[in-house]
């Protein structure tokens, strides 16, 4: 999700703190099919029956063409999206690609897996403000979990399932208000970081360590040189760390199984993987590729990447490669004027 331009820095000041926000506050209007975020509910979505969807079950062969290979383990979530057309959702594993039915949503964004095979996402089909949502992976049980005048994307959920990280942004102050926690039925909304404040242009794109004890983060502090480094922090709020610079722009931290590096890419859409211990980076893409790299995430057993590849005049497609970025493979690819966006590749 493209967020709000921000104003120009002032003042920059690194604290963590502990407020609240109005996200979650205010009684959400519904559209037909949600619900309201209610233990209930949410329990509902949780323990649903896992449906079995069929390989391909979809009337358009154009847009959903068979992927060139079977991932070995795991399951990988994508998104895709065409300019003026509701965005379509998906995932491949080792039966083939499966569509999941998500009505006519332009603004679906962000989609995760969840425990209890459902999924995360974030959408702006309430109200018009973006929120935070739970379905099904069969697309029916949509929970709201987020509401309210602010708006918030890009959730990850804790490896407990019990806590969900997000961005939060007041769109009528065009403020970015920081990370921000909740229990993973949107109860108990808390802030994690300060936030942007005036002039500060984002923190968003939070990720969990494997363990639970870090959330990594990307923070951009000018709006005028939009680039911007990671940063670690404990869920407590302690322990605010820098990882990388802003020399070369950081964002869409994901961390490995083993939670000792973070996949990123850089301003320049190239893969880099960081040192978790040491702070050392490594390019992972290839210098002579002239396409560009993003969206990455690490197979279950941390053997291997997938990424969205793009290069101008061949469209987007989702690659994997080894965890060194080397023997990459063309997983599937987005129709002519399709892009295929963010995997996430959980077991």
């Amino acid at each position: 999700m493209k967020r709000p331009a921000i104003l120009a820095v002032v003042m920059f000041v690194v604290q963590a703190c502990g407020s609240s926000t109005s996200a979650g506050s205010a009684t959400p209007t519904l559209s037909p099919g949600v619900v309201a975020s209610q233990s209930p509910a949410v329990a509902a979505v949780t323990s649903a029956p896992t449906p079995t969807l069929v390989p391909n079950p979809t009337p358009d062969p154009a847009a959903w063409a068979a992927p060139a290979f079977l991932p070995k383990t795991g399951r990988i979530l994508f998104t895709v999206e065409r300019e003026g057309q509701a965005t379509r959702l998906a995932y491949i594993d080792q039966a083939g690609i499966h569509e999941i039915p998500i009505g006519s949503d332009a603004t679906f964004a962000n989609a995760i897996w969840a425990p209890g095979d459902t999924i995360i996402f974030d959408s702006e089909r309430v109200g018009g403000v973006r929120h935070i949502f739970r379905m099904g992976i069969d697309g029916g049980n949509i929970v709201q979990l987020t509401s309210g005048s602010t708006a918030q994307d890009s959730a990850a959920v804790s490896p407990d399932g019990k806590t969900m990280a997000f961005g939060d942004v007041d769109p009528a102050q065009s403020r970015d208000i920081g990370i921000h926690l909740a229990n993973i039925d949107g109860s108990n909304v808390r802030g994690l970081t300060l936030g942007g404040g005036p002039g500060v242009d984002g923190e968003d794109d939070a990720a969990f360590s494997p363990d639970g004890t870090w959330i990594a983060f990307q923070r951009v502090v000018d709006p005028n040189v939009p680039t911007g480094g990671l940063f670690l922090i404990h869920p407590d709020g302690t322990g605010l760390r820098r990882l990388t610079d802003d020399a070369s722009g950081a964002g869409y931290a994901r961390w490995s199984p083993d939670g000792k590096q973070i996949l990123y890419s850089n301003a320049a859409s190239q893969l880099w993987v960081v040192d978790v211990a040491s702070g050392k980076t490594q390019r992972l893409s290839d210098p002579a590729d002239p396409g560009q790299f993003n969206d990455a995430s690490w197979s279950p057993d941390g053997m291997q990447i997938v990424y969205r590849h793009f290069t101008p005049g061949s469209g987007i497609e989702l690659v994997v490669a080894r965890a060194d970025g080397t023997d990459p493979k063309t997983l599937w690819g987005a129709p002519l004027d399709h892009g295929a966006f963010r995997p996430d590749w959980r077991p």
